[in-house]
């Protein structure tokens, strides 16, 4: 018997050279290619097989890694749905793990683009940058499958209808994930949204440009709003209400999850024993057809009506649809810190069931944190700028654009009459006089300060650093570099713009409520969630204790200064 010619023997042989012949050619050609590639684009690239396929991604370093993390590809983008729609929900990730191997799982739209996500792009000549940059692309996250350290119910589901401004709805999302506990449903991970004072649309934000979603996932079982959507046949099944709500509230709901809530698909509020109507605010009549909770026993008003107990939580929200929107939270609930500092939550050897409320509330405010490509910056800012050295933060957040436009509710009144008459150099003596650094006379050493205003307010905070320095003869003075120019500078500016975070203003002020976390001293803006969603993070370790680092109001300090400097004293 022959084959070409040859006899058998002879046939085998020479199909294993052409077979040996052709994987070195391919070989080759992936080597000439990969060479090329990491010349154009300076980044150290590599080709994965997995199967039946192959795959290029850039070198992940695991010394840039966390074990079991799950690291984002920085090209292969998990884009936002109302921008991109139409995605596909399985979402490609790599499961890092030094001493083992790299998985590698991809969908079959991501499949086939995979070398399309190599696109041209304008390559910066700086390395570092380009590594920054990849901090900013959006992670590809799949939160269902991340490892928590409390699993809850998979069949049952919470989504936070937040509101108002971006630290209001913090404060609304950390009360969320407090219900989402105490009822045993698996979050939902929201949309946040803008400030009206620099976007009148008040655009949705997708949630990883405003917080940390692998670190809130690791606490708690998460699910994306697409995976709920599917979950829940594109319809919610019951509203949990925190407050009363608007129709313009419920409508923003409904486009940010594309599912309906004023038509309910499935049972009405009749079907739900306890249920009533969904209570709107004002004049706006309750919807009839929409099952709220809680009853009308109870009385939903702007301030803490709830107790945190596990008990009173569940009697309030009695019931067993899957599908859950919770309305409008914001200090609803009389929630506590223990001993007023966010902090891990250790459960070894417990249910979650045993851990004081307190302590749940704590982990939870440890656990949402704020993107980590933020956090980079602000740390890099200050490394830059300061160094080593202690420095102070000052908030002053009393704009009349926002903060004081609601000067004719009864409890800002007095508020409002006293920031009519505090002045720069009111605040800057109020500084000197308070700041711990400042009790040695001796001190000729630069003190670092760094003053957070709202952007209309620059032109106040300019004649503050002003007095500032003159009062103390250069020894308290202004950081040298200010924020904007120095991510600007620093190639930042060009990672957000380049990967399409929504607004550039949200950035700043995320960096700057960082650079005040990191600060030794604090003077904070008493009624300002921008400064009281800062302060529970600032701890540090003493004597093997844990405390907070110093703070303390600069408008209360201003006001002392201010009544002396009136009545002449």
């Amino acid at each position: 018997m022959k084959a070409w010619g040859l006899p058998v023997k002879g046939y085998w042989t020479k199909l294993r050279t052409i077979n040996i012949a052709l994987f070195l050619g391919i070989f080759f050609f992936m080597f000439i290619f990969l060479c090329i590639l990491n010349a154009i684009t300076e980044t150290n690239y590599v080709f994965l097989y997995s199967g039946n396929y192959f795959a290029i991604q850039p070198f992940l370093n695991p010394k840039d890694t966390i074990q079991n993390k799950t690291i984002a590809s920085p090209k292969l983008k998990e884009v936002d749905e109302e921008v991109f729609p139409g995605r596909t929900d399985e979402t490609t990730h790599f499961l890092i793990n030094y001493t083992k191997t790299i998985s590698l799982k991809v969908s079959d739209n991501a499949r086939s683009n995979i070398f399309a996500g190599l696109r041209s792009t304008k390559v910066t000549s700086n390395r570092k940058i380009r590594r920054k940059c990849l901090l900013w692309e959006q992670p590809l996250y799949q939160v269902s499958n991340l490892p928590t350290q409390i699993k809850l119910n998979a069949e049952k589901f919470l989504y936070p209808g937040l509101i108002w401004g971006p630290n209001n709805q913090i404060v609304g999302f950390w009360q969320s994930i407090y219900v989402a506990i105490r009822l045993n449903r698996t979050l939902v991970v929201p949309r946040f949204f803008t400030h009206y004072t620099t976007d009148k649309k008040e655009s949705a934000i997708p949630a990883y440009q405003r917080i940390d979603v692998n670190r809130l996932c690791s606490f708690i079982s998460c699910i994306t709003i697409e995976k709920f959507h599917k979950a829940c046949n594109g319809s919610m099944n019951v509203v949990l209400q925190a407050m009363t709500s608007t129709t313009a509230d419920i409508r923003r709901f409904e486009k940010h999850t594309q599912m309906n809530i004023f038509k309910i698909k499935g049972k009405s509020v009749s079907g739900f024993f306890g249920a009533t109507k969904l209570r709107l605010s004002g004049k706006e009549n309750a919807i009839a057809n929409v099952p709220a909770f809680p009853s009308e026993n109870y009385k939903l008003t702007y301030e803490p009506w709830l107790l945190p107990s596990q008990d009173a939580i569940r009697a309030a929200y009695n019931t067993t649809a899957p599908c859950a929107l919770y309305a409008n939270p914001f200090y609803t609930i009389s929630l506590k810190l223990k001993d007023k500092i966010a902090f891990p939550l250790n459960i070894i050897g417990s249910r979650i069931e045993e851990i004081k409320d307190n302590a749940i509330f704590s982990a939870i405010v440890d656990s949402v944190r704020r993107p980590k490509c933020i956090t980079e910056a602000a740390e890099a800012y200050i490394d830059a700028n300061i160094g080593t050295d202690e420095f102070v933060t000052v908030h002053w957040r009393y704009n009349k654009e926002d903060w004081l436009r609601t000067c004719h509710l009864e409890k800002k009144r007095n508020t409002c009459e006293i920031l009519k008459n505090i002045t720069a150099e009111d605040i800057a003596n109020a500084i000197v006089n308070n700041l711990p650094l400042m009790k040695n006379s001796n001190r000729s050493k630069t003190i670092f300060v760094y003053i957070a205003t709202p952007p209309t307010l620059n032109g106040f905070k300019l004649e503050i650093l002003n007095h500032l320095e003159n009062i103390t003869r250069q020894i308290v003075r202004r950081v040298p570099t200010d924020l904007n120019s120095y991510l600007n500078e620093s190639g930042v500016e060009k990672c957000w713009k380049d990967t399409h975070w929504v607004s550039s203003s949200e950035i700043l002020s995320l960096a700057e409520m960082e650079i005040m976390r990191n600060s030794n001293y604090f003077f904070h803006s008493v009624g300002s969630t921008w400064s009281s969603n800062i302060r529970p993070l600032r701890w540090k370790w003493t004597d093997g204790k844990i405390e907070r680092k110093f703070e303390a109001s600069i408008l209360g300090l201003a006001k002392t200064i201010m009544t002396k400097r009136i009545n002449g004293i």
